[in-house]
C-alpha cells in the first residue's frame, strides 16, 4: 500500500505541474492573439500635400501634333491579266499623269482584234447581202434580224477586244510618286493585282481635332499656320479644308488642314508637325496642376480631402497650358485636392495634410 502511495503521489505532481503549464502557455498565446489584433486594426495615415484649383488667364493658343500625309494616294490596281514585258519606272521616280508605267504581252489579243475585225466586216457583208435579196423577196424577215443580231455582237467583240488592249499600256491615273513598285519584267499579273502606290506630295493634308465649344469658331477656308518639326523656324501657311460633322467619342471634332509643299524646304508623307490655332480673346479659367490627375487624361480623376479621408472623384478637364490642365467640372474652387502622395492612398484612405 505504501509503495502504491509513493508511486501516485509524484505521478498526480507531475499531472498538476503539466496543468499548470499548459493554463500558462494559453494564457500567453491569448495576450499575444490581443496584441497582433490590436496592431492589425491600427489605422494607417498618410501624409499627403493639397492644392486648390484656381482661376487663371487662358489663352487661346490651341497646338495640336499631326503627321503630314499626302493629298492623294492611290494604290494603283490592274485591270487586264497578262504578263508583263515591260516595266519604264522605279521606286521613288516622279511620274506625270497618263505616263506609261508598264506594258503587258498584247500578242494573243492582236491575233483575237484581227479575228474579230474580220467577223464584224463578214457581218455587215452578209447583213448587206441579205437586205438586197429581202427587196426582192428572196430573203426572209428573220435571216435579217439574224445578221443584225450578228453585227452587234460583233461589234461588241471588237470594243472589248480594243478596250482590253488599251489596257495593256498600264498608265499612271495621277502624277505623284511612286512610292511602291509591285511589278516586274516576267511577272504575271490579275485583274485587281496590285500594280503600284502612287503618292502626290505636291501638296499635303494633316488632320487635328478640336472641343465643340472650338470648332464653332473657325470655317472651311479659314488660314491656319502649320510648323514642321523638320523645319520649325519655317512655319507654313495652311488652310482648313473640311470640318466633320459629328463628335467622336471623345467629344472632338475632326478639322482637316491642307497646305502646299515647299521645293526648298521639301516634306514627306509620315513627318510631323504642329497645328496652331489661335482665337483672337483670353478667357479666365479654373486651372489644376496635372500632377494631380490619376488615371490619366482620358478618363481623368483626383483626390478630393474630405474630414482627413481621401475621397476619389471624376472631372471633366480642357485646355492643357504648361503644368495646368482646365477643369470643366467635378470640382471647385473650395475643394482640396491631393497634389504629392496621391500614388500611396486609395478611395477612403486616412491622411494627414502636410505642408
Amino acid at each position: 500500500m505504501k509503495k502504491i502511495r509513493k508511486i501516485a503521489v509524484p505521478t498526480i505532481i507531475s499531472i498538476l505541474l503539466i496543468a499548470v503549464v499548459a493554463w500558462k502557455l494559453s494564457s500567453n498565446k491569448k495576450v499575444m492573439e490581443e496584441k497582433a489584433s490590436i496592431a492589425e486594426t491600427k489605422t494607417v495615415i498618410f501624409p499627403v500635400t493639397i492644392v486648390q484649383a484656381k482661376a487663371q488667364l487662358l489663352n487661346q493658343l490651341i497646338e495640336v501634333n499631326g503627321v503630314f500625309n499626302p493629298n492623294h494616294s492611290l494604290n494603283f490596281l490592274s485591270e487586264q491579266s497578262g504578263r508583263i514585258v515591260q516595266v519604264s519606272i522605279r521606286e521613288g521616280q516622279a511620274v506625270t499623269k497618263g505616263q506609261q508605267i508598264a506594258k503587258i504581252d498584247d500578242e494573243q489579243l492582236l491575233i483575237d482584234l484581227d479575228l474579230a475585225n474580220a467577223t464584224w466586216e463578214k457581218a455587215k457583208s452578209d447583213l448587206t447581202k441579205f437586205e438586197g435579196m429581202f427587196a426582192g423577196n428572196a430573203a426572209t424577215k428573220q435571216q435579217i434580224e439574224d445578221l443584225k443580231m450578228q453585227v452587234k455582237s460583233a461589234e461588241a467583240r471588237l470594243a472589248t477586244l480594243k478596250r482590253q488592249l488599251i489596257a495593256t499600256k498600264i498608265v499612271s491615273p495621277i502624277s505623284g510618286v511612286v512610292n511602291k513598285l509591285s511589278l516586274e519584267v516576267g511577272s504575271f499579273v490579275s485583274p485587281g493585282a496590285s500594280i503600284a502606290e502612287i503618292l502626290d506630295i505636291s501638296s499635303l493634308k494633316m488632320k487635328a481635332s478640336l472641343l465643340d465649344r472650338d470648332v464653332v469658331r473657325f470655317k472651311v477656308g479659314q488660314n491656319i499656320s502649320v510648323k514642321p518639326d523638320l523645319y520649325p523656324m519655317s512655319p507654313r501657311n495652311g488652310k482648313i479644308t473640311y470640318i466633320a460633322s459629328k463628335a467622336d467619342a471623345s467629344r472632338n471634332y475632326s478639322v482637316e488642314i491642307e497646305l502646299a509643299n515647299s521645293a526648298k524646304e521639301p516634306l514627306k508623307a509620315g513627318m510631323t508637325g504642329v497645328v496652331s490655332f489661335e482665337m483672337s480673346e483670353e478667357r479666365q479659367a479654373m486651372m489644376l496642376p496635372i500632377q494631380c490627375i490619376v488615371g490619366g487624361l482620358q478618363d481623368p480623376q483626383v483626390y478630393v480631402i474630405v474630414n482627413n479621408v481621401a475621397v476619389k472623384r471624376s472631372i471633366q478637364t480642357g485646355y492643357i497650358q504648361g503644368d495646368y490642365v482646365e477643369v470643366l467640372g467635378g470640382l471647385t474652387k473650395a475643394d482640396a485636392v491631393v497634389r504629392t502622395g496621391q500614388l500611396n492612398i486609395a478611395d477612403g484612405s486616412k491622411v494627414e495634410i502636410i505642408k
